[in-house]
């Protein structure tokens, strides 16, 4: 989930809420086991930080990709 970068922190921290208690509940928890998947949550900061670290990873392979084209690879 994200929201509109400004997004009031009250607003932010209501969604976080909401949220958690989904995620956080025992139906969630065996839908998501049930695909294969792994449930968690995270705090808004955590997901701010996993967005801005996967954003570098992403960048850095774009620039390598972008250096074997134009070195016609």
């Amino acid at each position: 989930m994200a929201a509109p970068a400004g997004t009031p922190k009250p607003i932010i921290d209501k969604l976080n809420a909401a949220i958690t208690g989904i995620t956080g509940s025992q139906d969630y928890k065996d839908a998501i086991t049930a695909i294969g998947g792994v449930p968690r949550s995270s705090t808004p900061q955590e997901a701010r930080d996993f967005i801005a670290s996967e954003q570098k990873r992403a960048e850095k392979i774009v620039a390598e990709v972008a250096a074997v084209a134009a070195a016609g690879n």
